[in-house]
């Protein structure tokens, strides 16, 4: 199985390590970029070269779309990512977004009236309108038939409910996983 990580510059790189980590033990974990480019750079000052370019990737291949949070305001708008997210929801295929990432989802208009989480208010000009704020849940991370958001400070709670969901971890091993990740000890 494959999971496609997108990134873009300036993305929330701490909230989709852990994620990876847990992914790698049934997914080959693949990340692309939001444009032609040779690396981005994620909110730590890191360097990440895709794997391959959005042009070359074929949905067909993945099982999986990951998004990370920062800031999509240079996101919105872009038809080329619309319908990378368009696809993976024609073919039913999980879709995970944190912090920010969930205004890709509502900027491809796949969320419908599914219930989310995102780091943004309704009154931000730039979204208040892609979004219907009704849907809005006060958790740290929702999942819903084809979708899992969250917010970014649930990082870690994000990355156990994507890979319990997926079935890569069962119930023990996610409250494990969230005690080692979130407190630094196994019980």
């Amino acid at each position: 199985m494959k999971a496609l990580f997108l990134l873009y510059e300036g993305f929330a790189d701490f909230e989709i390590n852990i994620l990876g980590i847990q992914l790698r033990r049934q997914y080959e974990i693949v990340t692309t970029a939001a444009e032609p480019c040779d690396f981005v750079t994620g909110v730590s000052g890191l360097r990440f070269a895709p794997h391959v370019q959005l042009a070359d990737v074929s949905v067909d291949d993945y099982d999986l779309l990951i998004i990370p949070g920062g800031d999509p305001a240079d996101l919105i708008g872009k038809d080329h990512l619309k319908r990378l997210v368009v696809e993976f929801r024609r073919q039913d295929k999980w879709i995970a977004a944190i912090c920010g990432g969930p205004v890709l989802l509502a900027d491809a208009g796949v969320l419908g009236d599914a219930k989310f989480r995102v780091d943004e208010e309704p009154d931000n000009e730039l979204v208040k309108d892609l979004f219907n704020w009704d849907n809005q849940v006060e958790e740290d991370v929702v999942i819903t038939p084809g979708f899992i958001t969250g917010v970014g400070s649930a990082y870690v709670e994000f990355a156990v409910a994507v890979a319990q969901q997926l079935g890569v971890i069962d119930e023990e091993r996610a409250k494990g996983q969230l005690e080692f990740f979130k407190n630094g000890s196994v019980s």
